[in-house]
């Protein structure tokens, strides 16, 4: 009866800790999409960085557009400094991306050994 009992108390505590960081992570999500406007030039952009509790440091990016890959032109400058390789034809066409809510991501690469200790 005491085993059920503790396996039982466990039980609860661990969701009401997953609970817990639910709530967290949600109004740390919501305060972020409030307190960042959307931007429009890479001028107006003012970067933002936390230490999260597990020693990653993250950079919030913003809601907004961007233009990612590369131009015809840029490509075909790349094709005849280097000569046609097909991961140079996988930077294009250039597109526009958007988000239309701030995310975190990791500052830097996330290493083996940096992933091992998470």
């Amino acid at each position: 009866m005491t085993t059920h009992r503790n396996t039982h108390r466990r039980r609860t505590w661990l969701a009401l800790a997953a609970l817990a960081l639910i709530v967290a992570v949600a109004a740390e999500n919501a305060i972020a999409q409030s307190s960042s406007p959307t931007i429009t030039r890479n001028a107006d952009w003012t970067p933002v960085e936390r230490v999260f509790d597990d020693g990653v440091r993250m950079v919030l990016v913003p809601a907004g557009c961007f233009m990612m890959g590369m131009t015809d032109a840029e490509i075909d400058d790349l094709i005849s400094q280097y000569g046609s390789a097909e991961f140079i034809l996988e930077f294009g066409p250039q597109h526009q991306q958007c988000f239309d809510a701030p995310f975190w991501i990791d500052r830097t690469e996330v290493t083996q050994a940096g992933f091992a200790r998470l």
